[in-house]
């Protein structure tokens, strides 16, 4: 008799669900990573305008607020 879970007893739906699961992971993983860098980016471009005194630069930079909701809403996309 054949196992319905394959030669070595694995479910295979199990095992792409597994898979999909952890790409979604490392998908999730990669934004929160981008978004850090971004966000220090963002501090450092800060310090460089108030060092040289260059206040409407500082509002040429994106709002912190909006590169969070914008990570949070492509999470709804993965």
């Amino acid at each position: 008799m054949r196992s319905i879970f394959g030669p070595f007893g694995i479910d295979p739906g199990s095992l792409q669900m597994q898979l999909l699961d952890l790409k979604t992971k490392d998908s999730r993983s990669g934004k929160f990573k981008e978004l850090k860098t971004k966000l220090e980016e963002l501090e450092v471009q800060k310090c460089m305008h108030i060092a040289q005194h260059k206040w409407t630069a500082l509002k040429e930079i994106p709002r912190v607020e909006a590169l969070i909701f914008g990570a949070w809403h492509s999470l709804l996309e993965c």
